[in-house]
């Protein structure tokens, strides 16, 4: 019974943290290109001094892995000629003001004041010469992004208009490697590998779709049928407990 009851906990613990990720999931569904994830789950066993016999009976089970999910999120139109969204693999590269260097599948940028693009947190997009900045931040009306990533500004009667630069896309060895951080922002770590770097279009990074936001593929639907899978599997594990709990007082009851 001892064993059941520590089983019954190990449970509990684990669909805990099952109803964190769906939670986080479900609180991000209309986060910009957010990326759901689930948790999974492995099985404990006890061995013996003389090694596994095959005949281990469980001793309950942990959360092994948090697994992201890549799957592309649905392409939405906006009126911002500066959104942009990814149809493929790739990431946008965008530099704090210390020049460290992050990724985010979020497109939602526009111009600051000294004509830089750059994203909701203030950070410079990057393109294929770095820096992307408007030439004259005064004189620009309208801006094109094209499909790959050729970003056009301009002014009035000027149906030519001046190419500002190509923006730059990355892509990695191993997405689920990734480091995530909060702000839409993603990492490199050794398991991710290094980034690299190239036009839309181009080493598999996917093209660009101008004035569109990639929303969050999160499907709310799914989400809510996990979380009803989890909680009765919460129920079940604490009426394990509950019921070991008893087979214990009536063990005590008897040897009183």
């Amino acid at each position: 019974m001892i064993k059941s009851l520590f089983s019954g906990i190990t449970a509990l613990k684990a669909n805990t943290k099952a109803m964190g990720v769906i939670g986080d999931n479900i609180a991000n569904v209309n986060t910009t290109a957010f990326k759901g994830a689930r948790l999974d789950f492995a099985n404990l066993l006890n061995q013996s001094v003389g090694g596994y016999t095959g005949e281990e009976v469980g001793s309950g089970v942990t959360s092994s892995k948090l697994v992201p999910d890549w799957t592309q999120g649905s392409i939405q139109n906006t009126t911002n000629s500066t959104d942009v969204a990814i149809n493929g693999n790739g990431f946008f590269v965008v530099k704090d003001d210390d020049g460290n260097e992050y990724y985010t599948r979020a497109g939602a940028f526009h111009f600051d004041k000294d004509g830089y693009l750059v994203d909701h947190n203030g950070y410079k997009v990057q393109g294929d010469g770095g820096d992307l900045q408007l030439s004259d931040t005064t004189g620009s009306s309208s801006i094109s992004i094209n499909s790959v990533g050729v970003i056009t500004a301009f002014s009035a009667g000027d149906t030519s208009g001046t190419e500002v630069g190509t923006i730059s896309l990355a892509t990695f060895p191993c997405n689920w490697g990734l480091g995530k951080m909060d702000k839409n922002l993603y990492t490199t770590t050794a398991l991710s590998g290094s980034a690299s770097k190239s036009a839309p279009g181009s080493g598999g990074t996917g093209t660009v779709s101008y004035m569109s936001l990639e929303m969050s593929n999160v499907d709310l639907a799914t989400e809510f049928g996990k979380m009803i899978t989890t909680q009765r599997s919460f129920q079940a594990a604490a009426k394990v407990i509950t019921a070991s709990d008893e087979v214990l007082q009536s063990l005590l009851s008897i040897k009183r």
